[in-house]
């Protein structure tokens, strides 16, 4: 299966935000994380699990925030 990415991902680093108190806002978009999981929100609270799952929700035009780390892809 080839992994294809049909949108504009940015990877760089990911700061870290306070979702407890909110004090602090998000950069707007989705977020991707390997301790998040797919049938999450894809907020920076709540980050999905894989670039895949990314890929097949976000819309044209929409920023995915991937949190560094190696994601393999699972068949």
């Amino acid at each position: 299966m080839k992994l294809i990415l049909a949108y504009s991902i940015r990877v760089g680093m990911f700061a870290v935000f306070s979702c407890a108190n909110n004090l602090y806002s998000s950069p707007p978009g989705y977020y991707v994380s390997m301790t998040g999981s797919d049938s999450n929100s894809g907020t920076a609270c709540n980050p999905w699990r894989t670039l895949q799952h990314a890929a097949n929700t976000a819309g044209a035009g929409a920023t995915v925030h991937v949190v560094p780390g190696t994601y393999t892809r699972t068949c």
